[in-house]
């Protein structure tokens, strides 16, 4: 784990954006108190973010996953089911 110095928001950090990117859980999992999980397009790239809210103090920790492989892979094996 990584704690960013300054604590610029993630969507600057990670991918450079000025603004937060669609489908963000971060909004979700503070306002619930809990995790909260969506997937982020950014590029041609495809990352699992999940957010866990830290209550007591109104931060969250942030994972990102990049999942591009394992879904091309995934539909490859679809692809190939259909043939079969």
């Amino acid at each position: 784990l990584q704690e960013v110095a300054n604590n610029p928001p993630c969507h600057k950090y990670l991918f450079d954006r000025d603004t937060p990117c669609e489908r963000c859980p971060l909004g979700k999992s503070l306002d619930a108190g809990g995790t909260a999980e969506a997937e982020v397009i950014h590029g041609e790239r495809t990352f699992v973010v999940t957010a866990s809210a830290l209550p007591s103090d109104g931060r969250a920790v942030m994972t990102y996953r990049d999942v591009t492989e394992e879904r091309a892979l995934a539909q490859q094996q679809a692809d190939t089911d259909k043939m079969a």
